[in-house]
């Protein structure tokens, strides 16, 4: 068909897209909101990395990890499913997003859970969840900050990390003092913060039911893990006595060591830190002998397409994408038009690759790709003409190396196939089956935006056949779902049938072995990286640091101190403790029995640790019975002791000496600083969850 004829195709959809992306680029405060905020951003990813070596070391270094992951991927599936299963985790298997949503429905619907508070996840904004729940009577609540802002206005996140950029603190102000029983208006981030900390605290403390995403999944000790900086992430998994938590296939990697690399380059790539305030290792749900964390815990693995990419031997690569949203902010197209116009999940670069071939749709590319919004964007910026040269600005941008501009190329240039009525390639362009989501449900007109839209391109932006066709099954038609009990069979299958089978690429981990410092130097670079983000130090040797921790109290004018007694730590600190002033309150019994003291009656949470990263600051706990999970959460100031000679030089590093890949408590912990935010304005915001203040007690036992 020539370009005159598909110019008379076009669809309702792709004029509502090019409105969008008009209107976008038409918007000034929109256009500044997001021009100041990819300014900092690309220049805090920057000084993340002043070494070009050390960036592509690691870029290899986790490319090569995620690659050996995706070669076994069926087999870690089944190796973390099993180690999970012994964890005490419920694993459940969904082909669909609609087998998803009915598995959590069920799940809550068994306790009479009505209320759900959930930390951030993506793969459950890809469900449309919170629409389906609050179809069925269930409400669920975003508590990353973020999240919340844009829920209260009914929209949908802008960026896959910063779900609210694209609207500034004057907005903001507005909309709380609107939607928010008794906030008055104030432009000051602080006390916006604080307004969130209020409601949100609440909803934590009477949530029936919290949900989490998953970062990493580690089959050899069936591990979740969370990355976080607020610490909604931490009460959504530890307060509420069920924890569901809802991942991509794709997440899993074989070892705890791999985790390390990709964490370290995640959080440089995402927000420019060198490490998250939270790194939260979840294993297990609350033991027998545990005070506090979720009775039960249920983990949902989501195909929803995946397996349609890991059966091309050019797509599966994108697989090994860690969602840091660093090609977002690179690219010219998002940066101008923002996250909306491409009415996806996944916006930007990665997202107009992995977008439509979940959706099985070619209509899809219709939102995905955006080159409507090319041209428009290139109105804005003369010197740049809307080539292909236009669209690799990302290249090279994301921390895995993803055929970005390769597969954009490729879906531009595929030519259309008309299959027949159904629309233009080789799936129906509306069928509920393939998508989970058909464009007429309910929730298709909740929160999230629906893709799946009949509709083609027209002119520069015709209709493309971006993928080859799945095998149709015996009639013709495209494969259909499984019922809910045959999904994990189903998955499974497809994935060992279309496996792309090939040696596993070398793990070169010399950018991590040649991170290695003395112990004075360790201390030193410890204490510099906390004291960047806030945390605040207090010199002890071994015979003092209980009555550092004293005067410490009595100085702040603390009324209580919560404590664990049976700890090492927390014995010795009752041992010294005398009368009058700050008292001790051990925590010593289930968090039931105490859950709206522990809230709002408690001035300060001590714990001991068992190490620090050198590299980027931060400390290693374990939270158990004898030190719970929350008492490092919940109380506005944490006091932490730390042994200056327990402090490893990195993560990896750290995880070798503790053994933690051998076996891992129910719950580990890697703190860094105060839990923090920035999701308005760019603007750091302190003490918006968890604790407002850290104190270290620093115990130099070296000499």
């Amino acid at each position: 068909m020539t370009p005159r004829a598909l110019r008379g195709q076009s669809s309702e959809h792709e004029v509502l897209f090019r409105d969008s992306a008009a209107s976008a680029l038409l918007d000034p405060q929109l256009r500044a909101n997001f021009r100041r905020a990819m300014d900092g951003l690309m220049a805090k990813r920057k000084a993340q990395f002043p070494d070009p070596r050390d960036l592509e070391d690691l870029r290899d270094l986790s490319t090569a990890i995620r690659s050996r992951s995706l070669l076994n991927l069926p087999a870690l599936l089944e190796q973390f499913e099993a180690q999970a299963t012994r964890n005490g985790i419920q694993v459940h298997w969904a082909e669909t997003c609609d087998q998803a949503n009915e598995l959590i429905l069920g799940i809550l619907r068994a306790k009479g859970a009505k209320t759900l508070v959930k930390g951030k996840s993506m793969v459950s904004e890809e469900m449309h969840l919170n629409a389906f729940l609050e179809e069925h009577g269930i409400e669920a609540l975003e508590s990353d900050l973020g999240e919340y802002i844009i829920q209260l206005d009914g929209e949908t996140p802008s960026h896959i990390i910063m779900p609210a950029i694209h609207k500034n603190k004057d907005q903001i102000a507005r909309q709380f003092s609107q939607k928010i029983k008794d906030a008055k208006y104030t432009e000051d981030v602080d006390e916006l913060t604080a307004m969130a900390r209020k409601v949100l605290r609440q909803k934590f403390l009477d949530a029936d039911a919290g949900l989490s995403g998953v970062n990493f999944a580690v089959a050899e000790t069936g591990t979740l893990c969370l990355v976080e900086n607020e610490g909604n992430g931490r009460m959504s998994t530890h307060v509420p006595p069920i924890h569901i938590a809802v991942m991509g296939l794709e997440k899993v990697v074989a070892t705890l060591e791999d985790v390390a690399p990709l964490y370290a380059i995640l959080t440089r790539s995402a927000t420019g830190q060198a490490v998250s305030t939270y790194f939260n290792l979840i294993t297990a749900p609350r033991g027998s002998e545990e005070k506090d964390g979720p009775q039960e815990m249920h983990l949902v693995i989501l195909d929803n397409g995946r397996s349609r990419i890991y059966a091309d031997p050019q797509l599966q690569a994108t697989l090994r994408c860690i969602r840091c949203g660093a090609c977002m902010n690179h690219c010219p197209v998002y940066t101008r038009v923002g996250g909306h116009a491409y009415e996806a999940v996944y916006p930007g670069p990665i997202g107009k690759i992995l977008t439509p071939r979940w959706k099985a749709s070619a209509s899809a590319m219709t939102s995905s790709t955006a080159p409507a919004s090319a041209a428009l964007a290139a109105k804005s910026v003369p010197s740049r003409s809307p080539s292909r040269r236009s669209w690799c600005a990302c290249a090279g941008r994301p921390p895995m190396t993803t055929p970005d501009p390769r597969c954009s190329g490729r879906a531009r240039d595929a030519r259309p196939q008309k299959t027949g009525p159904g629309g233009s390639g080789p799936w129906p362009t509306s069928d509920p089956a393939s998508t989970g989501c058909s464009p007429g449900s309910p929730r298709a007109s909740g929160r999230r935006s629906p893709l799946a839209r009949p509709c083609s391109r027209t002119g520069p932006t015709r209709a493309r056949n971006l993928f080859p066709p799945v095998a149709p099954s015996a009639n013709g038609s495209a494969p259909r779902e499984s019922p809910m009990s045959d999904a994990r069979t189903a998955i499974l299958g497809r994935l060992r049938a279309s496996g792309q089978p090939g040696p596993l690429p070398d793990l070169d981990t010399t950018v991590l072995e040649r991170k290695h410092w003395p112990a004075a130097e360790r201390v030193a670079l410890l204490r510099k990286g906390m004291e960047a983000v806030h945390t605040e130090f207090l010199e002890a040797t071994p015979g003092t640091w209980p009555a550092v921790v004293r005067a410490c109290c009595d100085r702040e004018g603390f009324k209580n101190l919560l404590f664990g007694p049976t700890s090492e730590a927390g014995a010795a600190l009752a041992a010294s403790w005398t009368p009058g002033g700050t008292q001790l309150m051990p925590y010593d019994r289930p968090v039931e029995a105490f859950k709206t003291e522990l809230f709002t009656g408690v001035d300060a949470g001590f714990t001991g640790t068992v190490g620090g990263i050198a590299e980027t600051g931060g400390l290693l706990l374990m939270p158990g019975s004898a030190e719970p999970r929350l008492m490092s959460l919940v109380p506005p100031v944490h006091l932490a002791l730390l042994r200056a000679s327990t402090i490893q030089d990195t993560l990896w590093s750290a995880v070798k000496a503790l053994g933690w890949g051998r076996a891992l408590p129910p719950n580990a912990l890697l703190i860094s600083g105060p839990s923090k935010t920035a999701d308005i304005e760019q603007t750091l915001a302190y003490g918006v969850h968890g604790p407002k203040r850290l104190l270290v007690v620093l115990v130099d036992d070296l000499h």
